[in-house]
């Protein structure tokens, strides 16, 4: 999957897409996880200005207007259950989503760096970062200094079925 966002400004935070584990899959209880075992950031800062930025992943974030996809089936109540499919997994991109908030159940799993117009990728998967069935992880990028002309976040992941 991969998702990108553009004009990002110093000191801010913005979603770029989010992907939740369904409960139910084709009238089933789901019990697999969804583990991520790579993800990559590049970032296009332009010319003259420097810049750094930061890729974080979000656990069980609360996002405002989320409007979640499934990968492969169908879905009436916003990716909790999926039918007909071949996934477990359903998608929701930066531009459905304007806000998000922490709480007590909510937790940063993972942070990022990358440098003004460069990119950079990460193996993950010894770090056993995996979502179980209703969890969200909300893929974020976090600009420090500069302003970005555009941000673009990947991963990859498998269904443990």
């Amino acid at each position: 999957m991969n998702s990108s966002i553009t004009n990002l400004t110093a000191n801010s935070s913005s979603v770029v897409w989010s992907l939740k584990n369904c409960t139910t899959y084709n009238g089933i209880n789901n019990r697999a996880q969804v583990r991520i075992r790579g993800i990559s950031i590049a970032s296009d800062m332009g010319s003259g200005t420097t810049g750094m930025q930061v890729l974080q992943i979000w656990k069980n974030v609360t996002a405002t207007t989320s409007t979640y996809i499934p990968i492969n089936g169908s879905t009436s109540d916003n990716g909790v259950t999926i039918t007909n499919g071949n996934s477990i997994v359903s998608v929701s991109t930066g531009s459905a989503i304007t806000s998000f908030t922490t709480s007590s159940t909510s937790f940063n799993l993972f942070n990022m760096s990358v440098a003004k117009n460069a990119n950079t990728t990460q193996d993950v998967s010894d770090l056993d970062i995996y979502l179980n069935p209703g969890d969200i992880m909300t893929f974020v990028v976090k600009t420090i200094t500069g302003s970005t002309q555009g941000t673009s976040i990947s991963a990859n992941w498998n269904e443990d079925l």
